[in-house]
């Protein structure tokens, strides 16, 4: 009878100081010094004062280009955050831009489960994961980066060749690839040469940076967004030789003249340009002065570029409303505006 009376005392002295315990987020995945995906406390995120869970993970670093299998399905491993290891896992919203990067630290949406980890190459960061508002943040201290991706494509000598034998761009510093590469068009498509970018061990298919907006046209100096796993399609690039600079931390990709390689714009910017120097050579005697003192401004934003180029077409049309209301004379009365439409 005492010995049950004893055990009811204690159960309810571990309830009572249980009670008002903080839960803690567990780090799950590919970490250092523990099993991929084992239940762990080795890397806690406790509350703080915000109500923010925080702690620091180290991430094994998938940095070797090599076939190993002991590289499992490529050059990354997951991370997902499990709540006092009951198996009540939060991870990634999102099943792009979950790739973690210095750069790329969010904040980032989160869902429950475990259906979409997110995935780093490895290094160290600091976690702050919002539960209140189902978002979590990383804050690199050391990141990993591969010494050199592939490009594969429409290239001289390596059409298409993925593996030990393909063309390598090598890294720079803070995620940041290049290398020179001579595109030759196929007889399929005379015009052009496509490509992409496999950021991954040589023969995986995980890691294949492609266009995020369709099969898109690279220019000189424009600077495109990546798409790290559901690509839209190969980028495609006038043929010769070019200076090809890809940042795995930004996700973004740019082409230069290897003997003009700092020439940098965004694409809004270049499509401006591309606009006003068409309306010039069709219209002449248009006054374009506001729009390309807007493209000539290097603190525009891509907002203000964009709606510059939509403003051209208002602008043309206006002048030749003008135009044709003053072409007339007394004996020969003339009003085309009918002619233009909105």
């Amino acid at each position: 009878m005492m010995k049950r009376k004893l055990l009811f005392f204690l159960a309810g002295l571990m309830t009572c100081l249980t009670a008002g315990a903080d839960d803690v987020y567990y780090c799950r995945g590919g970490l250092v010094g523990t099993g991929d995906w084992a239940s762990t406390t080795t890397y806690p995120l406790t509350k703080n004062a915000e109500d923010i869970y925080v702690g620091n993970v180290k991430l094994v670093s998938r940095t070797e280009m090599t076939s190993s299998p002991t590289l499992g399905w490529g050059n990354r491993v997951d991370l997902f955050f499990d709540k006092n290891l009951t198996g009540s896992c939060l991870s990634s919203a999102s099943g792009t831009g979950r790739f973690i990067t210095p750069a790329n630290k969010g904040p980032h949406k989160l869902t429950t489960g475990t259906g979409n980890p997110f995935q780093v190459g490895g290094g160290e960061y600091t976690v702050y994961l919002d539960e209140k508002n189902m978002t979590v943040t990383f804050e690199c201290v050391e990141a990993a980066w591969l010494d050199e991706v592939q490009i594969i494509g429409d290239l001289e000598d390596c059409s298409w060749v993925q593996g030990d034998n393909s063309l390598r761009l090598k890294h720079q510093g803070d995620g940041i690839y290049t290398g020179t590469v001579n595109f030759v068009a196929p007889e399929s498509h005379p015009t052009y040469a496509s490509f992409r970018i496999v950021a991954g061990n040589a023969n995986m298919t995980e890691g294949n940076y492609r266009s995020a907006t369709g099969e898109l046209r690279l220019h000189l100096g424009v600077v495109d967004e990546c798409d790290r796993y559901y690509g839209a399609g190969n980028w495609t690039v006038e043929p010769g030789k070019w200076l090809v600079t890809f940042d795995m931390n930004r996700r973004t990709i740019r082409l230069n003249d290897p003997r003009e390689p700092d020439v940098v714009m965004s694409r809004a910017r270049y499509e401006l340009q591309q606009a006003v120097e068409a309306a010039q050579e069709a219209w002449p005697k248009v006054d374009l002065k506001d729009v390309t003192a807007v493209l000539e401004n290097s603190e525009s934003t891509d907002a203000d570029l964009d709606a510059a180029r939509q403003r051209i077409p208002d602008i043309i049309r206006a002048w030749l409303r003008n135009e044709m209301a003053v072409s007339g004379t007394s004996t020969s009365p003339v009003d085309g505006r009918y002619l233009i439409s909105d």
